[in-house]
């Protein structure tokens, strides 16, 4: 490999490791959002459930009574947001791996799981540049955080 490659390689992933260290701080700031107020949010005023997820690449932790039940990334924070929350209305929105793993184990029906992010989670959506430092976030947070569900669908 010639030196420019190995040296801008290098500088790629120091920038990188600068920026997960700045949102992984950021995380700790951050107010969670609770499913509820994205749901009457979103009926009732569209653009307040668009400020508080924005359509961008990010990081989501799904929370369950404080205790991290899930980290996902994605290359859009509303549309995948949007799909755990209308899954069960809305015939088009994809079904997510953790959403069939929960209706199957747990709740018997999308409304029921439906119901259960309503009453019993909250959310943590972080921005990222790209999907690229979203997916590493990602994997931190999980090797950090420990969440229940990331854990057994890897199984």
């Amino acid at each position: 490999m010639n030196k420019n490659f190995k040296k801008y390689i290098s500088l790629s992933l120091n920038n990188i490791i600068i920026k997960i260290k700045d949102k992984i701080n950021e995380f700790k700031t951050i107010n969670p959002i609770k499913f509820s107020d994205m749901i009457s949010g979103y009926k009732k005023n569209k653009e307040k459930f668009d400020v508080l997820i924005p359509q961008k690449f990010g990081v989501y932790i799904i929370f369950e009574n404080k205790t991290p039940i899930y980290v996902g990334s994605t290359s859009n924070l509303r549309k995948r947001i949007s799909d755990f929350i209308f899954h069960h209305i809305n015939p088009k929105a994809n079904t997510h791996i953790l959403t069939e793993k929960l209706v199957k184990e747990r709740f018997k029906t999308k409304k029921g799981f439906y119901n259960f992010l309503r009453s019993k989670c909250i959310l943590i959506p972080i921005t990222t540049n790209s999907l690229i430092e979203a997916k590493i976030l990602e994997a931190i947070l999980i090797g950090i955080l420990k969440p229940k569900y990331n854990a057994e669908i890897r199984k």
